[in-house]
């Protein structure tokens, strides 16, 4: 017992620190040239027994000069039992299709990470795939909306540890801020989540 919960407090600071390294990253001289730079504040709503929230902090940012085929993105996320940072290449390989690899550690007995995302947009559809891969397992996100409004996206996710469901997007006129919500099932843990998300999109 006592071994667990040291392992927790040491996976909690790691955590802190890897998002605090984001940070000062992100304090660079490349800061606003960012061509999308996210923060995000989500919350896991699981509906068993006890209900449970679990608060998790986001980060997300990409680079890519108009024109370049070449870019670099990053991401960071912490929780209270975990955290994670990578990031690496991106790459524009069409107008509609964008491919980001990269790597980095995460808060594990064995802390490398490898990641490969690809982002598809044709007219007013919109599709991601998210993949992880590391010490603590494989972990997938997929993600289909389409653009019902400038300021309003409806669609779909499947994403392990979180569920299947409805996904909807509203971004508030004239400001950065995006409210997300998703209501999902977990087909493997077979329980109902939610999960809501405020973001702050530069």
């Amino acid at each position: 017992m006592v071994r667990n919960k040291t392992i927790t407090h040491y996976a909690k600071i790691k955590g802190l620190l890897l998002i605090l390294i984001a940070f000062i990253l992100l304090r660079g001289p490349g800061l606003f040239a960012q061509n999308h730079f996210n923060i995000e504040y989500e919350t896991r709503h699981t509906f068993d027994e006890t209900y449970q929230i679990r608060p998790q902090f986001n980060i997300f940012g990409q680079h890519a000069q108009a024109g370049k085929t070449f870019g670099y993105y990053y991401w960071a996320a912490v929780n209270k039992d975990w955290g994670e940072a990578y990031g690496g290449l991106l790459i524009n390989t069409a107008k509609w299709l964008q491919v980001m690899v990269g790597g980095g550690l995460e808060t594990h007995e064995e802390a490398y990470r490898l990641n490969l995302i690809t982002f598809s947009s044709i007219r007013n559809w919109f599709f991601m795939q998210w993949y992880e891969y590391g010490g603590s397992g494989f972990w997938y996100y997929f993600l289909l909306d389409y653009a019902l409004t400038a300021n309003f996206k409806a669609g779909a996710i499947l994403e392990r540890y979180y569920g299947l469901g409805p996904n909807f997007y509203y971004t508030i006129k004239n400001t950065p801020v995006v409210l997300n919500l998703a209501t999902l099932y977990d087909l493997e843990a077979k329980l109902y989540r939610m999960k809501v998300t405020v973001r702050l999109a530069f």
